[in-house]
């Protein structure tokens, strides 16, 4: 079976947040779009993953455990890999920062004919000053790079 959708989310010793995103995930795509959800535990601690086995685990969603900790970007490739085949892929931290529908978007602009589709949060003024500068630059070089269209 053929997904539409291959979601990964890194975990990094995050209880509170994941099973609302699986939730949320869940109302914005089921059961018009097919999703994979991929959780890839990258915590190293065991709580995580026995919260993650009782309140996580749905058919739609399967687990992977990393034996350490070895970073978000190792996490996503790792989800990447464990996932069926999938007419598009996508990521989202656990942390609910990103809204699922914001992804929801994203998705929709690849089936339209985007090779990617990249979510920027244009709000960010919750967060630590050091963190928004660092978003800042990280924006900018995406657009510079990427000839980021406006939406």
């Amino acid at each position: 079976m053929a997904y539409d959708l291959g979601i990964v989310v890194p975990i990094y010793r995050s209880k509170k947040s994941v099973k609302r995103l699986i939730d949320q995930l869940e109302q914005v795509f089921l059961p018009e779009i097919k999703i994979r959800i991929c959780l890839v535990d990258d915590s190293d601690d065991g709580e995580t993953e026995e919260y993650l086995r009782e309140n996580c685990l749905r058919p739609e969603v399967t687990l992977v455990v990393l034996d350490g900790n070895y970073g978000q970007q190792a996490a996503i490739l790792c989800g990447l890999r464990h996932l069926e085949p999938c007419k598009a892929y996508g990521t989202i931290d656990d942390d609910l920062e990103q809204p699922p529908k914001m992804m929801k978007i994203l998705y929709d602009r690849v089936v339209k004919g985007c090779d990617l589709a990249c979510g920027i949060p244009e709000e960010d003024s919750g967060r630590p000053l050091y963190r928004r500068l660092g978003s800042r630059m990280r924006d900018r070089m995406f657009s510079a790079v990427l000839a980021r269209p406006k939406v």
